[in-house]
This record gives C-alpha cells, structure tokens and sequence, in this order.
C-alpha cells in the first residue's frame, strides 16, 4: 500500500471515529461504523482481526448489556481482547440498550486508536 492510500484511509478512519463521537448515528450505523472503523485499522497496520466464531443454537441468552457496560467501563478493551471484537459484531441492536450500544462503539474505537497510539480527545 502507498503512501497515498494510506493518508487517504486515515483521513476516513478520523472521519468515522468523529461520526461516532458525534452522537448523530443511530445504534445500528454506530455498529457498522464501527467494524468499518476495525476494518481500516487492520488495513493500516493494526491488529484489529476478527475470528469468525460459530454461534452455538442451545447457548443460553445472556444479558448483552453487561457486556456492553464492561466495554464502556474499560473493564473489556476490545484492542487487546481481540475475540471480543466478533462478540461486539453479533449483538443484536433491538435487543440491548441502544444508548449503552451507542457508547460501548464509541469506547471501542477509542480503544483501538489509542492501542495503535494515536491522540484520542475525550
């Protein structure tokens, strides 16, 4: 990848992590904003992969929020828990807190940013 291309795929990652700091996403956008967010700092060197997990049809439902509230606590950082990362993917957005959901996509790319050392404003 040139040089270009990757100022170019910078520009977009900063644009998408104001867009989620911004507020004005619905939860599901924020979701999809946020893997984009994954996607990009993978294509620029970072180590945001996602593991395909199967989903298991007999697992009991648990409660998604908690789960979100770890990821807004900074008790779960999605940078370095990586398998984490596919969990956020899977949440159903009709079945959790849409302003918890909202906040744990902001926290989640606060937390890859600042894994890949950049300057993240609060």
């Amino acid at each position: 990848m040139n040089v270009l291309q990757k100022v170019k795929l910078t520009k977009e990652l900063l644009s998408l992590v104001a867009s989620l700091k911004g507020g004005q996403l619905k939860a599901l956008d924020k979701v999809k904003t946020t893997k984009r967010v994954l996607e990009l700092v993978d294509l620029l060197g970072g180590k945001a992969q996602v593991e395909n997990t199967p989903e298991l049809q007999n697992e009991p439902k648990e409660d998604k929020n908690i789960f979100l509230r770890q990821i807004v606590n900074d008790e779960i950082n999605v940078f370095t828990e990586q398998a984490k990362l596919s969990d956020l993917e899977l949440i159903d957005a009709e079945s959790v807190d849409p302003d918890l959901l909202s906040q744990a996509a902001v926290n989640a790319a606060r937390q890859v940013l600042k894994g890949l050392g950049q300057v993240v404003l609060n």
